[in-house]
């Protein structure tokens, strides 16, 4: 499924489309596939990351491997805690670890922690390398995102 694809399966549904100021826009792009990766609860609770975190049923969990480490390195690459092996920085760099949430198939992933605030990852796969990917370091809101990718 290609992003185009993706629009036409959420105007399908009727979902309400939150943030879609400027179409190609990151927040357009990352509110699109927030609709997507995230399914509605059963009290119709439909904005991801936020009042639901069920995940579309074509993704899974990613688990320990490249890809993994491929979308840690893009969401923390350059931050202290990544990039410095003192005891603080190993210290928060688990305590990081240990809150990510990562699904994925073989065309989409995303990611997610809340630390005060929900921070919130999307983005398309191309034979595991990442094409394209938007972040949202408030999640509660769907003007926040920007490219990453």
């Amino acid at each position: 499924m290609n992003v185009g694809e993706i629009v036409d399966d959420i105007r399908a549904r009727e979902i309400p489309r939150k943030g879609w100021h400027y179409p190609r826009s990151a927040c357009w792009y990352g509110e699109m596939l927030r609709q997507y990766l995230f399914v509605a609860d059963q009290h119709g609770n439909d904005f991801g990351c936020y009042s639901t975190f069920t995940i579309h049923p074509a993704l899974v969990r990613v688990g320990d491997g490249p890809l993994r480490d491929l979308i840690i390195s893009l969401v923390f690459g350059g931050h202290w805690a990544f990039v410095e092996n003192t005891a603080d920085a190993i210290k928060e760099r688990i305590d990081y670890l240990n809150r990510l949430n990562i699904y994925a198939n073989d065309r989409f992933f995303v990611v997610w922690w809340w630390d005060g605030d929900g921070n919130l990852t999307v983005g398309e796969l191309d034979h595991g390398a990442i094409v394209r990917a938007a972040n949202n370091s408030d999640c509660k809101k769907d003007y926040t995102w920007i490219w990453i990718r």
